[in-house]
């Protein structure tokens, strides 16, 4: 009998215990934020760059994210009330997507070479001034779920943040289409014409696709929510609230924080590849060719700055019969070999040319 009662404790014990890990555990796994892997991946690739206000967003918008799950965290460990756990919960993230929307608006200027996009500009402040309106409304009212009323106008506050979100695409769609076709066209030129191909290469045509899509989910949404809000209305269903609309809405706004991300990271391998400050291993192909290409167009130059072979200095006949040679492809292994001096010494020539 006494093996009995402390073998019964023994497991009361241990089932103590586990119930005791199981808020660090979640504590730990709330570390998991979808956007931490994407922004230490960011932050590597621009490490020497990391004061630079898209930076700066991309940093604030995994923050908030964090602090809006951290929050959710401790309300189910210390009960400071579902009215104050809300309005933290949702605050912190309507602030994280307010920041973000900042970096579609510093992108499109960049494309448009700082020019005056007074729409952007316009439509952005809306959409900020609607999410704060959703701020206020946790802070003044009770928590959504409590009735259907609650439930109904925070659905109808995601609606009006949808539909100013849908004004502020259009407005940078309509700046960034003349730059993206044009850029599109001259990025095309010798590469595939696919649709990855586009995407890898062309940030206007990723932040067009991007917006296409958002475009498309918002438009889901505004149908969800309209349908439901006129049957309930009418009084042929009462269940609204069982259409997450709040779920709906967040699939776009995560989106965008993606393609943000994504686009960085596109950005940098490919748009700067074509730097020829872009220091990279002399093992990737890609980067080889263009150091051929650069040097071959320097010798060009030179052939074309110089007529008179015999009034050329030593340094300078040896670039042109090196060109000759390239051009037949008998030493073009060795050349290339060499390339980095000539290229210094094809650089000097050229200026004193």
């Amino acid at each position: 009998m006494e093996d009995i009662i402390q073998f019964v404790l023994e497991n009361q014990e241990e089932e103590e215990d586990n119930e005791s890990k199981v808020p660090y555990i979640e504590f730990l796994a709330s570390y998991y934020n979808p956007f931490l892997i994407w922004l230490l991946l960011v932050l590597f690739l621009n490490r020497n760059k990391w004061k630079r206000p898209i930076i700066y967003i991309l940093i604030a918008v995994w923050f908030f994210n964090y602090a809006s799950d951290f929050s959710c965290y401790f309300s189910n460990i210390y009960d400071y009330g579902e009215r104050l756990s809300g309005f933290l919960d949702y605050s912190l993230e309507f602030i994280g997507q307010i920041i973000g929307d900042w970096y579609l608006l510093l992108r499109t200027k960049a494309i448009t070479g700082n020019k005056k996009i007074p729409l952007v500009y316009v439509t952005c402040i809306l959409y900020n001034l609607t999410k704060i309106n959703g701020i206020l409304y946790f802070y003044n009212e009770t928590p959504p779920y409590d009735d259907k009323d609650n439930y109904i106008k925070f659905a109808l506050i995601l609606f009006v943040i949808q539909i100013f979100g849908v004004f502020y695409d259009i407005a940078n769609i309509y700046y960034l289409k003349k730059n993206t076709f044009n850029k599109y066209k001259k990025s095309m030129n010798g590469t595939k014409n696919s649709f990855i191909e586009k995407l890898k290469h062309v940030s206007e045509f990723r932040i067009v696709i991007s917006l296409i899509l958002s475009l498309t989910v918002i438009f889901i949404f505004s149908l969800t929510f309209l349908s439901s809000y006129y049957l309930y209305k009418t009084g042929k269903d009462d269940n609204m609230e069982n259409i997450d609309c709040i779920s709906i809405s967040y699939r776009q706004v995560y989106f965008n924080y993606y393609f943000m991300f994504i686009d960085q990271i596109l950005l940098r391998f490919y748009a700067e590849r074509k730097n020829p400050k872009f220091k990279i291993s002399s093992t990737n192909s890609f980067m080889f060719k263009e150091e051929e290409t650069s040097f071959k167009s320097n010798i060009h130059l030179l052939n074309n700055k110089i007529v008179d072979y015999n009034n050329c200095t030593a340094s300078e006949r040896y670039l042109m019969n090196l060109s000759e040679l390239l051009e037949s492809n008998s030493l073009k292994g060795s050349a290339l070999s060499c390339k980095s001096s000539i290229d210094n010494m094809t650089d000097n020539l050229i200026i004193k040319i």
